[in-house]
Parts: structure tokens; C-alpha cells; sequence
């Protein structure tokens, strides 16, 4: 990918031309590349590096004032508007596999909902978490895994969602697009300052 001014010869250019480049732009950069028609199938690293990208993009204009201002000292150093400094810090923990925050410092505090995955529900090509929260604390949001035996310790690769969570209750929550089979799932809740929970045991179901 290149980066340009411009770009090239057009001061607004957006989207492909025929099947050579597409033009677009990314945290106030333009950009020309290749155009790349085909879509592989995502590794999944890259599933779960989405579903974290994903939640924090969506959550970023949720967040509290004071929350969103906590970014402006490191955006300013690394010259990137705050909400591109949160997702980017975020996404640094996530590799490490720890949870997001929402303010900076992210400090891995805050009282741990009571929770748990109550059930998970098999369908066509797809399978149903049923989230169920009793008492919310400082709760964020679930990691959620699968895999398909049944004792295993959950890893960020094995992460297919992450979702946030606001009120006590049930939170339903679909994985699609499955093969036929058994899968075995379980949950991590996070709190907003980055402390994950101890994995849910194992709920099953089977996609046919």
C-alpha cells in the first residue's frame, strides 16, 4: 500500500477502479493499493483481533466524557486522534490476551459480575450463548470462545465475539456460518478497567 497525496491525481478518490486499484482513506491518510478481489478466509488470530476491533470501535462514542479525555496525553504523543490511541492501546493488551478499558491508565480493577454462560443452543449452521448477569458491578463485556472438545482453557485465537454487557438478564448472542457439529463454548466477562473473570464452565450444543 501506498500512501499518497492526493491521491495521485484526484483530491477525493474513493473505492476500486475496474479490477487494478482501489483508493481510500484511513485516519485522515489517503491511500492507493492493489485492488485484492478475493476474500480469504479469516485465520483465527484474525477472528478475534475483529471481534475485539469491533467492540471497541462500537463502544468508543458509549464511553463517558472523562473516559474519552484520559486519552488525549497519549494521542498526543503518538499524534493520533484519542479514539485511534484507545483501540490502538486495547489492541496491544488483547494480544497479550488481557481485557480492554475504557479509561487511561487501564489498571485491571473493578468488581467481577456475577455471571455465567447458562446455556448454549444448537441450530442450522449456527449456535445461540445465553448469557445470564445477576448482579452487574463493573462489567463491561464477555469474551466469548468455542471449541470442539470439551475440557480446554480458552485463548485469545479461540475468541469468535466479544460483546458488550449493560444490564442483569439474559443476553443472547449467535455465532453463524458453522459447520455441522458439536461445539463447546464457554464465556470470560471483563470489568471496564481491563480485569477478566475466571473462564465459564463448558456449555455444548450442535450445529446442524
Amino acid at each position: 500500500m501506498v500512501r499518497v497525496t492526493g491521491p495521485l491525481c484526484s483530491t477525493a478518490a474513493s473505492g476500486p477502479i475496474s479490477h487494478t486499484l482501489s483508493y481510500g482513506r484511513t485516519a485522515g491518510r489517503n491511500w492507493a493499493r492493489t485492488r485484492l478481489d478475493s476474500v480469504q478466509t479469516l485465520t483465527a488470530p484474525q477472528v478475534a483481533t475483529r471481534a475485539m476491533f469491533g467492540f471497541l470501535s462500537a463502544q468508543w462514542p458509549h464511553l463517558s466524557a472523562p473516559a474519552q479525555q484520559s486519552w488525549d496525553p497519549i494521542a498526543d504523543t503518538a499524534r493520533l486522534a484519542p479514539g485511534m490511541s484507545y483501540r490502538s492501546a486495547n489492541l496491544i493488551r488483547w494480544q497479550q490476551f488481557r481485557g480492554p478499558g475504557q479509561a487511561w491508565p487501564i489498571g485491571d480493577t473493578g468488581v467481577l459480575p456475577v455471571a455465567t454462560l447458562s446455556a448454549v443452543l444448537g441450530g442450522v449452521a449456527h449456535v445461540t450463548y445465553r448469557l445470564l448477569v445477576t448482579t452487574l458491578n463493573d462489567c463491561w463485556g464477555a469474551l466469548l470462545f468455542t471449541h470442539r472438545h470439551e475440557t480446554y482453557t480458552p485463548t485469545r485465537s479461540m475468541c469468535v465475539g466479544v460483546i458488550p454487557l449493560t444490564h442483569t438478564g439474559y443476553t443472547f448472542w449467535e455465532l453463524h456460518n458453522l459447520a455441522p457439529g458439536k461445539y463447546c463454548c464457554k464465556a470470560i466477562y471483563f470489568t471496564r478497567d481491563g480485569l477478566k473473570s475466571a473462564p465459564t464452565a463448558t456449555k455444548s450444543a450442535y450445529a446442524t
